[in-house]
């Protein structure tokens, strides 16, 4: 087993941080294979929302159960925020 569970998490001061050394290695430890997990991907919001203009909404990691990926083998959808 490693030691993900008993690890102490300091200076998570970005949100690429909390991405990198947080919820990746988190991921990997609940068992997901790196093959089904995409960073940064683009995903749609339910209908009725308004979107802005500009950048188009993306996800900070989506984590599928198999190949294809898509919006039906979505697992889990991940954003993230910097340490408060």
């Amino acid at each position: 087993m490693s030691d993900f569970w008993t690890s102490t998490y300091s200076d998570l001061s970005s949100e690429s941080d909390v991405e990198m050394r947080f919820v990746l290695p988190l991921l990997r430890e609940l068992g997901h294979e790196l093959s089904n997990i995409r960073s940064k991907h683009p995903v749609e919001f339910q209908e009725g929302r308004v979107r802005r203009a500009g950048r188009k909404p993306e996800a900070d990691f989506v984590v599928y159960s198999e190949l294809p990926h898509t919006r039906e083998t979505a697992l889990i959808v991940v954003e993230t925020k910097r340490e408060a």
